[in-house]
C-alpha cells in the first residue's frame, strides 16, 4: 500500500487518510478485557509452568509422558525458572576508555602447555610453527602481489 502526498493536508494523518482524531484512540478495539487473568488461570497463576519446568529439570520422564529428555531442555528449564525465581542476571559491560584491553594469557598457556606430555606438547608446537610460517608465506605472497601490480612494467630490451 502506497500513501501519497497529493499536496493537499487535511491535518488528517495515518494510513487510511482519516487519521486520529483528539480523544480517540488509534487502537479502539486493543487487546480484549481480561485476556491476560484468563492467561493466569489457565496456568494457575504459573504454578503449572513451574511444575512442568520443575518436571523438566528434573528428567521426570513419567509426568511429561515422553521418553527423553534432552541436557538442552534441561539447561533450558534451569535458566527459564531462574530467570522467574530470581530475576534475569544484568549484563554488566567494562568498557575501558580509548585504551587497548590489556589481557596476557601467556602464563596460563605456559602453564597449560608444560602440562602437557612431552609428545604431545612436541606435536603441537610443530602445529603452531607450520602455521606461523604459512602464515607469513601468505603474507609475503600478498606483498608480492601487490608490489607487482602497483610497479610499472619494465620495457624490453633490445639487442
Amino acid at each position: 500500500m502506497t500513501v501519497q502526498n497529493n499536496g493537499k493536508s487535511t491535518g488528517l494523518g495515518g494510513v487510511t487518510g482519516r487519521g486520529f482524531r483528539p480523544g480517540q484512540s488509534g487502537n479502539p478495539s486493543g487487546r480484549p478485557r481480561g485476556l491476560a487473568a484468563l492467561a493466569r488461570e489457565a496456568v494457575g497463576d504459573g504454578r503449572d509452568l513451574v511444575a512442568f519446568f520443575l518436571s523438566v529439570l528434573k528428567s521426570d520422564t513419567k509426568a511429561l509422558r515422553t521418553r527423553k529428555i534432552t541436557l538442552r531442555d534441561r539447561l533450558l528449564a534451569a535458566e527459564w525458572l531462574a530467570e522467574r525465581g530470581f530475576g534475569k542476571a544484568p549484563i554488566v559491560l567494562d568498557v575501558p576508555e580509548d585504551k587497548e584491553p590489556q589481557v596476557d594469557f601467556s602464563e596460563s598457556v605456559r602453564t597449560w602447555a608444560e602440562s602437557l606430555p612431552p609428545d604431545l606438547r612436541q606435536a603441537l608446537g610443530e602445529h603452531m610453527d607450520r602455521q606461523f610460517i604459512e602464515g607469513i608465506e601468505t603474507d609475503i605472497a600478498k606483498v608480492n602481489a601487490e608490489v607487482t601490480e602497483t610497479m610499472p612494467q619494465a620495457a624490453p630490451r633490445e639487442g
